[in-house]
């Protein structure tokens, strides 16, 4: 019942999509006026509705139906041209819409002009983990695709298309894109892409299959290949790869070798991703080595280029990792803090989410040391979501295990959900990437089962965490060889208790790493109070609480307080011991107001106030 015109105006919104913009409408169909006055005659009629006016006027069809109609009511040559016409002036107008601009090609039967943008959109998908979408852009080109007319987007579809199977967690599916990535780089001749195929066959048999003698001989391929052929940029994707492998298998010294040819080649190619790399990286390596002062040098140099070149994925991982952790170890935990929301911000902006789930879990680890336990839990549980997202077993691992442990801080009563979320931890542990990154969990697990009374386990994965090589191993060692010496003082093994806590104040001392101060010192109490030395102890837990209190560190606050108390009961100043009580109980309750949960508060309030007067009697 529509006018000739206006069914013409219904019928390219159709073929633009179910939701369009007036812009584009009124641009593909060549009168702003007549559409404008349409598109109130459609509104009037109930067939489309206004979705949004600002920033931009975008409509939406009520029904698909209304648009399937439409659509059917069309010459199937119309429809082509017109999504000719739609593809030619997003192309101009909104380039980085590359879905929709490759479905518009492929509705115009161009499928030569699609497979840019389907390879574009692919890259997108990968980017924000979506990699269902991502494999399907990268099957579509591929089917298209002639090696030989267009080898670049040859090479990045099945570089992404292998990607998306890998962050699927499909690694047979990976290895198998890989090597048909290989055989048509053969038989192209193409000796970049058999270098790239070769690296990163390298990297999936490496780190994800742990599989490391195959690895190295993919990598020693690639490597010959490279440098007969003088390319630079397959070296230092090669000494990328070989730095992960050093990384999985604790080999931090190797890591540091490959980081350097890779930032080196980076300077010299004048190639942003190997020098942002080599320098970032590096950066993540020395902190791993606590050679922290390295550490800053190279985090600023990359964060200054990363700033310059506009690279907010890079800037994000610094923020992410090496920058706060300098603040942390000094004891600077807001700063530390402003970093983590600077990085958590941008990685969700940019959908990098390494980023977010690194940003998340700094947070979380923050939350937990100054005692917003509430904060802490909705932290981890938003980093282990977006560790879910992606996959990767050591990313799902390092939260899981946190969140367990920070219900555990809430109330002993919630130890069943701790126990749950450790026990599915355990099984991330014997992964080959949780392996490597399995300190940070023995950590976790260790603490929660010595405050539970189970020493043997706890020692167990204290001395793993001291012995088995890992990424995260040095930055550990205080908590470790603190857990280490706690485990033996509630054992009355004061002896080896003191080896344990001494060879912690070493590791403090040649770190500088305030932030583990107050534990260590608590410890330290502990240990002189087991050896009957009440006035060392009443020093200790003082000297702790002051410590403490310079970072905001409640919880800490809390343990040396009590801590306190205690000994005041001892040597019979019943006076001191209630006042280091009723103090304690301030933080208690100051920390109790913190939580948004009402449940959660009123279970950490009884929790802990029950906890401290049965440590007083």
């Amino acid at each position: 019942r529509l006018e000739k015109g206006a069914k013409q105006v219904v019928q390219t919104a159709a073929v633009i999509g179910r939701q369009f913009e007036f812009d584009t409408l009124a641009a593909v169909y060549g009168s702003r006026k007549e559409v404008e006055s349409t598109l109130k005659t459609l509104i009037s009629r109930e067939l489309i509705r206004e979705k949004s006016r600002a920033p931009k006027r975008v409509y939406l069809f009520k029904h698909a139906l209304t648009q399937e109609t439409a659509l059917a009511s069309m010459l199937r040559r119309k429809r082509q041209e017109l999504h000719g016409v739609v593809a030619e002036y997003l192309e101009q107008v909104q380039p980085a819409h590359a879905a929709a601009i490759a479905r518009h090609f492929l509705e115009a039967e161009d499928s030569k002009r699609a497979i840019p943008y389907l390879v574009a959109a692919g890259d997108q998908a990968n980017r924000s983990s979506s990699t269902a979408e991502a494999k399907e852009f990268f099957e579509r080109a591929l089917e298209i695709l002639e090696p030989k007319d267009d080898p670049a987007s040859t090479r990045r579809a099945y570089e992404g298309l292998a990607s998306a199977l890998t962050f699927a967690r499909n690694i047979e599916g990976a290895i198998n894109t890989y090597q048909s990535m290989l055989a048509v780089a053969q038989e192209q001749e193409d000796d970049a892409m058999q270098v790239s195929a070769l690296n990163k066959m390298g990297f999936v048999t490496g780190i994800m299959m742990e599989q490391f003698p195959m690895a190295h001989t993919h990598l020693d391929q690639a490597e010959k290949l490279a440098r007969e052929n003088q390319d630079f940029v397959g070296l230092a994707e090669l000494h990328m790869v070989k730095c992960n492998i050093c990384t999985a298998t604790g080999d931090l010294d190797g890591a540091i070798t490959h980081l350097g040819e890779s930032t080196q080649l980076g300077r010299d190619l004048n190639a942003e991703e190997p020098l942002l790399f080599g320098l970032t990286h590096s950066a993540n390596t020395f902190t791993w080595m606590g050679r922290f002062d390295e550490a800053w040098e190279k985090a600023q140099e990359a964060l200054q280029i990363a700033r310059e070149v506009g690279n907010q994925r890079y800037i994000a991982e610094l923020l992410a990792f090496p920058i706060p952790f300098n603040y942390l170890r000094k004891g600077n935990l807001q700063k530390a803090r402003e970093a983590f929301d600077e990085c958590v911000s941008i990685a969700t902006r940019i959908g990098y989410g390494f980023g977010e789930w690194l940003g998340l879990y700094g947070l979380g680890q923050l939350a937990r040391l100054t005692g917003e336990y509430n904060l802490a839990i909705a932290c981890f549980e938003g980093s282990l979501a977006v560790a879910k997202s992606i996959g990767a077993d050591f990313m799902i691992m390092l939260p899981l295990s946190a969140l367990g442990t920070a219900h555990l801080n809430v109330s002993e009563t919630l130890f069943s959900k701790t126990m749950e979320l450790h026990s599915e931890t355990m099984k991330f542990m014997e992964t080959p990437s949780g392996k490597a990154w399995a300190s940070s969990a023995w950590v976790e697990l260790g603490f929660c089962l010595l405050e539970t009374g189970d020493l043997d386990a706890a020692e167990e994965y204290f001395r793993k965490g001291l012995t088995v090589p890992t990424t995260m191993m040095h930055l550990l060692r205080t908590q470790l060889l603190v857990g280490s010496g706690l485990v033996a003082v509630k054992r009355m093994n004061l002896e080896q208790a003191e080896e344990f806590i001494l060879d912690a104040r070493k590791t403090v001392e040649k770190l500088g790493m305030a932030a583990d101060l107050p534990l260590l010192i608590l410890a330290e109490a502990r240990l002189a109070n087991g050896k009957g030395d009440q006035e060392r102890a009443l020093e200790q837990f003082l000297v702790a609480e002051e410590q403490a209190q310079k970072m905001g560190m409640r919880p800490r606050i809390v343990e040396a307080r009590l801590g306190a108390a205690f000994v005041y009961s001892q040597i019979g100043q019943s006076d001191e011991a209630k006042k280091k009580l009723a103090a304690a109980r301030e933080i208690v309750k100051e920390m109790a107001e913190l939580f948004e949960d009402e449940e959660l508060r009123s279970t950490y309030e009884t929790s802990a106030l029950q906890s401290l007067d049965t440590v007083m009697q």
